[in-house]
């Protein structure tokens, strides 16, 4: 069973350096759950810690701060990261298939190589800087996402809901778009499309901004 209510009272902290890294994500949700039902507000505080190759796949790490923190190689399919701070993260070929970032702040976080598949990143989701290279993001839905100035090379965008995303100044040098899907608010002014590759670009009704060679 998990900790006595009087220890979560008095020493949150504790979920933080111990059970998150030592525990079960089972456990670990047990706990958000009695931490968020005592203080709502509360924002757990992971800001650079080692969780790298650790398996979080379906963690509670919603609103979490872990800026600055090492994610590579981790599980964190299914994860819930929706208002999460990845601010300087490495995600470095991170499994995040299907994971939850609604309202994430990913400024300056690496992605570089990982696999994004399926996952849900919208609604102010914020990778400004954030580098996603050789990163897999099929059929992500990636709608209204700000990833101004964000890397992109070689990285595999085929089937993503582009639509509404920000990519201005972006550098998406050999990305591939194969039936993605944007619009024309879909920005991609200022971006290198050098080498980028698209096949049977789906448009909605307004039509595509997406030009490429």
């Amino acid at each position: 069973m998990f900790a006595p209510l009087q220890l979560l009272i008095r020493s949150p902290e504790r979920l933080l350096t111990c059970d998150l890294l030592r525990e079960s994500v089972t456990r670990w949700n047990r706990y958000r759950m009695v931490a968020q039902w005592l203080a709502p507000a509360w924002r757990p505080s992971l800001q650079g810690v080692d969780l790298s190759s650790a398996n979080l796949a379906r963690a509670n790490l919603r609103a979490a701060d872990l800026s600055g923190a090492d994610l590579s190689d981790a599980d964190l399919s299914g994860a819930d990261l929706s208002s999460a701070l990845l601010g300087g993260a490495y995600l470095i070929h991170g499994d995040l298939r299907g994971a939850y970032l609604d309202h994430v702040d990913a400024r300056h976080a690496d992605f570089t190589g990982a696999d994004l598949r399926e996952a849900r990143i919208r609604v102010r989701a914020d990778f400004r800087h954030a580098n996603l290279s050789q990163a897999t993001l099929r059929e992500a839905r990636l709608r209204g996402v700000d990833f101004r100035q964000a890397f992109f090379h070689a990285a595999d965008l085929t089937e993503a809901d582009l639509r509404g995303a920000n990519f201005h100044g972006a550098d998406v040098f050999g990305a591939t778009f194969d039936a993605a899907r944007v619009s024309q608010r879909t920005d991609l002014r200022a971006v290198n499309l050098s080498g980028a590759q698209a096949q049977s670009v789906r448009r909605d009704q307004s039509g595509s901004l997406l030009m490429l060679p």
